[in-house]
């Protein structure tokens, strides 16, 4: 089983990161995986503290796999790809239900997905035979799992942008201070402080005008004074 501790920094991570609600690039990847590997089932899978969530998956129904049944359990220590070419005669999952029940899987090759060292979960292709993926499928998988490993970079670094810009837009109004954002034509991307504190709608249709002088306006509509502008 797995450590409880890299568990619960995995559920954090996907928690915090939104990694369970539909992500198209997962989607995509793992038709890829499934295409690549002429498998008729592959799985983009997270694993948390208490089961394994299957979110893009290819021949699989179920959306969460228990922890005691999960092969990319045995992934979670290593780097390495985990193979399976006989799932009977294979002690770590022979009694796993996905072998024993209706899906049958009888082989599996699984590339672990990573951020920061810690194996968040796999993308892995599965088959109703017994049967050695070669090389080129392995490689392809490796590659797949380095997409996924960059989409899950790219959706914390927005993540984080987006708590910055939470966090300057809270000081904005806490100072009763009007702070903005321009985009790469000097338009206004965002508006913060009192204006959009009390009234929205006032910033909202400022929004997208281009940066010109004019007097700044509090949530009444008045001007501020001192007279301040843009510029």
């Amino acid at each position: 089983m797995p450590d409880p501790l890299d568990g619960a920094r995995r559920a954090q991570i996907i928690r915090q990161l939104e990694l369970l609600d539909p992500v198209p690039a997962f989607e995509r990847i793992v038709r890829i995986g499934a295409k690549a590997a002429a498998a008729p089932m592959a799985v983009v899978t997270l694993v948390s503290d208490v089961v394994q969530h299957n979110v893009a998956r290819v021949g699989v129904d179920d959306p969460e796999t228990p922890l005691a049944d999960a092969f990319c359990v045995c992934a979670l220590d290593s780097s390495d790809l985990l193979l399976v070419p006989d799932a009977q005669g294979d002690t770590r999952v022979a009694n796993s239900h996905l072998v024993t029940g209706p899906l049958q899987v009888r082989s599996y090759a699984g590339a672990p997905v990573c951020l920061d060292g810690l194996v968040l979960g796999t993308i892995c292709v599965m088959d109703h035979v017994p049967r050695t993926f070669d090389e080129r499928t392995l490689a392809i998988l490796s590659d797949l799992s380095a997409m996924l490993e960059d989409v899950i970079r790219l959706r914390r670094e927005e993540n984080l942008r987006q708590l910055e810009r939470r966090r300057a837009f809270d000081c904005a109004c806490a100072a009763g201070q009007w702070l903005w954002e321009l985009g790469m034509d000097d338009r206004l991307t965002w508006i913060g402080g009192d204006t959009e504190c009390e009234n929205a709608r006032l910033s909202a249709d400022t929004l997208g005008q281009p940066l010109v002088d004019r007097p700044l306006l509090d949530w009444a509509g008045a001007p501020i004074m001192p007279p301040v502008t843009l510029h």
